[in-house]
């Protein structure tokens, strides 16, 4: 599907002028905070570089085929290629 400049100007901006801010106040509040963030399946790969912009400035931490410990007993692991899976999710309107 082509996607037209006007949605491309709207998810740019949503991570550029909306996400970006928010964890920069966000980390201003509370500093070392960390922040996991992977792509879902209704997100356009036209962010991924964004979202890899934000964290070369240490605002987010991908997930994506990473691991990361979370204190002393857990680990966070993303992997975002899930395939549809056996159950009906049904969106309540």
């Amino acid at each position: 599907m082509r996607m037209n400049t006007k949605l491309k100007e709207k998810l740019i901006n949503i991570v550029k002028k909306k996400i970006k801010p928010k964890l920069e106040e966000i980390h201003g509040k509370v500093p070392g905070l960390e922040v996991y963030a992977m792509m879902g399946n209704d997100d356009w790969l036209i962010n991924m570089p964004l979202l890899e912009e934000l964290q070369s400035y240490g605002l987010l931490r991908l997930l994506h085929n990473k691991k990361y410990r979370l204190g002393n007993r857990f680990e966070i692991i993303g992997y975002g290629n899930v395939p549809p899976t056996p159950f009906s999710i049904i969106a309540s309107v």
